[in-house]
């Protein structure tokens, strides 16, 4: 059996990352609604993995609940603003 060894610093960047780019795909135009919801979140999680980095610091609960907030609302604003500027 092959086992995989991960970081929890890495595990927690690439968990960060990947909710700022879904909220990104959520609230943008890039991607039509009619695709399924799988499909729309594949490029979620390509997007988590090329801007995930990994956190070299200790968290609370408390900071990490912040830093998922933080990371959602700022993708979600992201994708917002280019869906405007891109949408008709």
């Amino acid at each position: 059996m092959t086992t995989f060894d991960i970081e929890v610093g890495w595990a927690l960047g690439l968990a960060l990352g990947t909710a700022r780019a879904g909220a990104f795909v959520a609230a943008g135009g890039l991607i039509p609604r009619g695709i399924p919801r799988t499909i729309r979140a594949t490029p979620a999680l390509a997007f988590g993995l090329l801007i995930g980095h990994p956190l070299n610091t200790t968290l609370e609960l408390d900071q990490l609940a912040v830093l998922v907030v933080m990371n959602t609302f700022v993708g979600a604003t992201l994708g917002w603003l280019l869906g405007l500027a891109l949408v008709p």
